[in-house]
């Protein structure tokens, strides 16, 4: 299946599809210092990039700084590639939970923010809710409903105040090597957009609306993932 990439400028920052070799490179150097030195949720490596299997299908977005600094980062798993859910974290999800992975769910991987950035009066919350819209973008433009993900706690609790409708899979639990808390969550966007519609409705119109890097808007249907 041919999946679309999403770009869009959101102050000095702009968003977009990882797709030249400095890019995705500049992406594992991140997943490094993220999850390797900071995290430790897995080794590190002598080069100072974080690769596994999974980026073979995965689609990586990221959010870039006026110098093309990335700041940060996420991959998205399609539905027909093995999910870290099915397999690493597996004992994050309930006895009472099935996963249902149809063609209109992905998973939310390697979701991270440099921890030194900084963009022009940008905190590390702004720059984060910029890939917050970015995962929302992409799962607009590829007809995704359902976003699974692995998240810590504090996290969680973040997406949520958000107004994300995280339904947590499994009650939290420490996982090695690093024995961080961890847990696994399912976001529905459907239940997102009527949420927002309701309550928030600029925030539905921002996460909705997208400003191309050369001018152009873009406003994808309400529905278009229904």
């Amino acid at each position: 299946m041919t999946y679309q990439s999403i770009s869009f400028v959101e102050g000095a920052l702009e968003a977009r599809s990882l797709s030249q070799a400095w890019e995705i490179e500049a992406g594992y150097r991140l997943r490094h210092r993220v999850f390797c030195e900071e995290l430790r949720w897995v080794p590190p490596s002598p080069e100072g990039l974080e690769r596994d299997c999974y980026d073979a299908l995965g689609f990586p977005l990221g959010i870039f700084d006026p110098t093309e600094n990335l700041v940060g980062y996420v991959r998205m798993l399609p539905p027909e590639a093995p999910f870290m859910i099915e397999k690493e974290f597996a004992c994050l999800v309930g006895s009472g939970w099935e996963l249902c992975k149809g063609k209109d769910t992905a998973e939310i991987t390697r979701l991270a923010v440099h921890p030194d950035a900084r963009v022009e009066g940008q905190s590390r919350r702004k720059i984060a809710l910029c890939l917050y819209k970015a995962v929302y973008q992409w799962a607009l433009a590829n007809d995704i409903r359902y976003l699974l993900l692995e998240v810590e706690p504090t996290f969680f609790r973040a997406l949520r105040a958000c107004g994300f409708p995280c339904q947590p899979l499994g009650e939290p639990k420490r996982i090695p090597p690093a024995l961080t808390e961890s847990m696994a969550a399912r976001i529905d966007c459907e239940e997102f957009r009527r949420r927002m519609a309701k309550n928030n409705p600029g925030f539905l119109e921002w996460m909705t609306h997208a400003t191309q890097p050369a001018g152009k808007s873009l406003r994808w249907s309400a529905s278009a993932a229904a």
